[in-house]
């Protein structure tokens, strides 16, 4: 199959899963979410139609991810994002996983829109996080996870684990999961890992902005550390008190959780380790760029510039922030 064009709506009684995958992860489909052009399926085809339609995807979701006695839970909060997390979880059915050996934990933060129904028909496991705030949504699916978990894999609902697709990769599989794995069972000194972030799809003025800070040193050359891709050995997470629920998501709550994981694996030699100081590592999640896709979103972004809050910084020259539970 060609992705050149993607399959209507109105035709999926007639799909193969070639076309699902066509239709959430060609290139054409990225583009299209990046710049909020995505038609809504569940209204296009109403609740009893739209579940018939996910059962493909529950089938293939539920093969890989149903267990009772994971290693690697892998956990993403979804509000308001329901074309966003379906596309995700379809290509989540292309992730290098043995059946029963991950669970996939969407937390729901007290979503308004379809979210919850395409959480329910693609057979994901489930919480719901009643008070809206990303921390809140990352605790709820923490508190959830199966007793036999080792490994917490942090990601979001927009954050695909392959690439937009072309006509030649239709029978693409993720190796995200395995070179995490890989890494940490190599390195026992290793707490955490971040594989890097590549955004799907931005606007060409984004892009060559972004070339440009990149010579400046004004960015970074990788993306890693983000919440979008943090695998973490739960020991870890349990010994700094899990996710804290109430750093606000401008506060970079991603980022308090990685300064509070260095800071306790500095104190007993311990490491961190991202793809954007060890190239080996390079193995990146596809991370929406809904808010880089059109020209307003880029001037936005020059306007509002880079969000920094000031915040007095450790020994080690790492920000602290008010919630932090682990001092340097």
């Amino acid at each position: 199959m060609f992705f050149s064009c993607r399959p209507k709506v109105q035709d999926w009684q007639s799909w193969c899963w070639d076309d699902y995958l066509n239709y959430f992860l060609s290139r054409e489909a990225a583009k299209s979410r990046a710049k909020r052009r995505e038609p809504n399926i569940c209204t296009m085809l109403g609740e009893t139609q739209f579940r018939r339609f996910c059962e493909p995807i529950r089938e293939r979701i539920t093969a890989r991810f149903a267990s009772s006695s994971p290693v690697v839970s892998i956990q993403m909060p979804a509000r308001n994002d329901a074309m966003e997390l379906l596309a995700t979880l379809v290509s989540y059915t292309l992730l290098d996983v043995s059946p029963g050996y991950a669970e996939l934990i969407v937390a729901d933060n007290a979503s308004s829109d379809e979210t919850p129904l395409v959480i329910e028909a693609c057979g994901v496991k489930t919480v719901f996080a009643s008070i809206p705030g990303m921390g809140k949504a990352r605790r709820a699916a923490y508190d959830s996870m199966a007793p036999t978990v080792e490994f917490v894999w942090l990601t979001d609902c927009d954050a695909r684990v392959v690439p937009p697709l072309n006509r030649n990769q239709l029978a693409a599989h993720s190796t995200i999961l395995q070179t995490n794995l890989r890494t940490l069972t190599e390195r026992d000194n290793v707490i955490a890992l971040s594989t890097g972030i590549v955004y799907e799809y931005t606007h060409p003025l984004f892009e060559i902005l972004r070339a440009l800070a990149v010579v400046l040193g004004k960015a970074p050359r990788i993306h890693a550390g983000s919440g979008a891709n943090q695998f973490i050995r739960r020991y870890a997470l349990d010994e700094i008190g899990g996710i804290h629920p109430d750093v606000p998501y401008r506060s970079r709550e991603d980022h308090q959780r990685m300064y509070e994981l260095a800071r306790y694996a500095k104190k007993r030699g311990l490491q961190i380790l991202s793809a954007a100081t060890d190239a080996r590592l390079y193995d990146p999640v596809y991370h929406s760029g809904r808010r880089r896709g059109t020209v307003a979103d880029v001037v936005t972004l020059l306007k509002r510039g880079r969000h920094k809050i000031a915040l007095p910084k450790d020994k080690y020259g790492w920000p602290i922030h008010p919630s932090d539970r682990i001092s340097a």
